[in-house]
């Protein structure tokens, strides 16, 4: 049996029984609570279902999963997961024990690698069966309304998230190897939300100077697949709700100006192309491994500084 089986094997005994699994359900079952009683429940009350509604209906499921759980539960989940899997040895300070045995740290540093990549992939497994029954429930209490379960389209904002995730999970792992603290990749995990709620909101001449952080490239991979599906929330809507009455500005002098264009605001300044996927995808890959690589090096060489 290879050093690197065994390792994995090792790490999988450490897991059992220990409450790193709480947070594979425990963050996916809040979200799914807060999910439908904050945004669900709601819908129950519709009556009347005309275009409008009916758009709603379809496509809230599809937003919550991408904007909800990708924006703000699943970067917390990925910050917290490495540092729970080491802070098992942290914790009984067993990393100089670790350092005398016949099976380098580097190994045991991949295996928990692994089991994060694994751990994070069930959890998203995990969302994607609670929307399909909190759909169940819901097209049983308010038949006439058509609620409709998107089942490939949420696999596919899942399976970007997942993969967009790898870069920023593979430097969570390093800190996290490093430093004995919950507490600091938390820190880091709530840093990457603010920044990529910053600059997803701005368009760049260059859209893939920002899509290229590993902290913004999970959520940029996701709105390319709500865009795809019909999903994504458009600037110039949201705007539109801000103005007072339509065609008319409003100075900061408080004077109103009245304006008119026959040419939308998107034909002028049209958007820059989005960062292709296959440039997504191959960013993905390469950073990981590299992150990967450097975190194992540095757990091979260092043993000292435990």
């Amino acid at each position: 049996m290879s050093r690197a089986w065994c390792a994995l094997m090792a790490e999988a005994t450490k897991l059992r029984g220990s409450a790193h699994f709480n947070a594979v359900w425990v963050l996916p079952l809040v979200f799914i609570l807060v999910d439908f009683f904050f945004f669900h429940l709601k819908l129950l009350g519709i009556r009347t279902v005309n275009a409008e509604s009916a758009s709603l209906i379809d496509t809230v499921q599809i937003k919550m999963a991408g904007a909800l759980w990708g924006g703000y539960f699943y970067p917390m989940f990925i910050a917290i997961l490495p540092a729970l899997l080491f802070g098992l040895e942290h914790r009984n300070k067993t990393w100089r024990h670790l350092g005398t045995m016949p099976m380098q740290l580097a190994y045991i540093y991949l295996a928990k690698a692994a089991w994060a990549a694994i751990l994070s992939l069930c959890a998203l497994a995990l969302v994607w069966l609670l929307l399909w029954a909190e759909y169940r429930v819901l097209a049983f209490a308010a038949p006439h309304l058509p609620f409709k379960f998107h089942g490939l389209v949420l696999a596919t904002v899942f399976g970007w998230l997942w993969f967009g995730s790898l870069p920023v999970m593979s430097i969570y792992l390093w800190v996290s190897n490093r430093i004995n603290s919950v507490a600091i990749p938390i820190v880091f995990g709530i840093a990457g939300i603010f920044l990529t709620m910053l600059l997803t909101t701005q368009t760049p001449d260059e859209p893939w100077k920002r899509d290229f952080i590993p902290w913004v490239t999970p959520t940029v991979c996701v709105l390319q697949v709500l865009a795809d599906a019909g999903a994504n929330k458009k600037a110039d809507e949201a705007k539109e709700l801000f103005r007072e009455e339509p065609n008319v500005l409003r100075l900061p002098s408080g004077k109103k100006v009245t304006y008119w264009q026959n040419i939308p605001d998107d034909e002028i300044w049209p958007s820059p192309p989005p960062t292709p996927r296959t440039a997504l995808a191959s960013f993905c890959a390469i950073s990981s491994l590299v992150f990967l690589l450097l975190g194992a090096l540095d757990a091979k060489c260092r043993k000292s500084w435990r």
